[in-house]
């Protein structure tokens, strides 16, 4: 499954690696070099997707640029065409001030379970920041369970541990090859703890003692949402209810081929809402702000669950995406259905 926030994280300081004539093109260099290895211990595949963030040297550190969601095309030089013209606007903005840069590149990748492989959209994110006379820092985030003794339900999963494991392990090593420096383990987190070479076994428990998933993911994607969600006047109703027991009917919300997440609703509990797709990011997050509205919308005209998402399958949302033709399905519970959204 795949995680909002990272399942690990490791660290190194760049001590050798490629050179560049700025902070951020040496940021954007080695970020790009750890691309390659994944790529090339088959832990990757696709269009990576960068973001730049420059600060001034002065005591305030403002932000001097910021950019999300650059597209990266892996193999041409520097990154492609819409990267080189960032790094050109980010060194203008930033001029003689520029203090510390950072470079994100979200990786899609791959995993494989009983011999299949399984795409996921956000499987690692390479984090790269340097200060103009200082080597980079990186680190490497995982948000996949499929490095993991026992998934994130808790339950034991051997074969895909077996097959995924060293993999990880190979990029580890891969990668301090490429900066001279061994990994620096992140701290624990909700999910795993991680260490020079993966992650610690998890102890045989029953797995609802281990099933991180709905003690910690689902609290923190609902608590995220909720913060996106539209605030309401004293004469309006606040929406739907946002839970339900039984089935639930959801469709699909998509943009440019990636699905951001899925609209639900019951008529039974009276109940309709938006479960983002972890795999797809803060975009996912971002599509509930307005979906969410929507469906508030459509709650304070008298619509039933039901209506609101069939009137949503026409709605437009731009950026947040629109409804999937024909992803009309049924999950047995809500609970089934944010098990899918966090699958890959």
């Amino acid at each position: 499954m795949i995680t909002s926030i990272p399942v690990g994280s490791w660290t190194w300081q760049v001590k050798s690696g490629p050179a560049g004539s700025g902070a951020l093109q040496r940021c954007v260099r080695t970020a790009l070099a750890v691309y390659d290895l994944l790529v090339n211990l088959d832990c990757a595949a696709g269009a990576p997707e960068g973001a730049v963030e420059v600060r001034s040297a002065g005591p305030k550190k403002e932000v001097l640029f910021s950019r999300r969601r650059v597209a990266v095309t892996p193999g041409a030089p520097n990154g492609g065409a819409d990267l080189v013209r960032l790094l050109r606007e980010a060194a203008e903005a930033a001029g003689d001030s520029e203090g510390l840069v950072s470079f994100w590149l979200t990786c899609p990748g791959k995993w494989t379970d009983a011999g299949n492989e399984i795409a996921a959209a956000r499987l690692f994110e390479v984090d790269v920041s340097a200060w103009p006379e200082s080597t980079e820092t990186l680190t490497l985030h995982t948000y996949s369970d499929a490095w993991l003794t026992h998934n994130l339900r808790g339950y034991r999963q051997a074969e895909v541990h077996a097959s995924n494991a060293p993999r990880l392990s190979a990029v580890l090593q891969g990668i301090s090859e490429l900066t001279g420096d061994e990994p620096d383990p992140g701290d624990p987190t909700w999910y795993a703890t991680p260490t020079a070479d993966g992650f610690e076994a998890l102890p045989d428990e029953d797995p609802e003692l281990l099933d991180s998933w709905d003690m910690f993911e689902v609290p923190y994607r609902l608590k995220k949402l909720a913060e996106a969600a539209p605030s309401f006047s004293p004469s309006e109703a606040e929406g739907y209810v946002d839970e339900a027991e039984g089935v639930v009917h959801y469709v699909a919300v998509a943009h440019g081929g990636r699905i951001l997440g899925y609209l639900w609703d019951t008529d039974g509990d009276a109940a309709a809402g938006y479960e983002p797709r972890s795999a797809a990011g803060e975009a996912a997050f971002e599509a509930g702000a307005f979906w969410l509205a929507r469906l508030a919308s459509a709650k304070n005209r008298g619509l039933s669950p039901t209506e609101a998402v069939r009137e949503l399958a026409a709605v437009d949302g731009a950026d947040a995406g629109r409804v999937l033709p024909g992803s009309d399905a049924d999950a047995a519970n809500l609970s089934a259905l944010r098990d899918l959204a966090g699958r890959s």
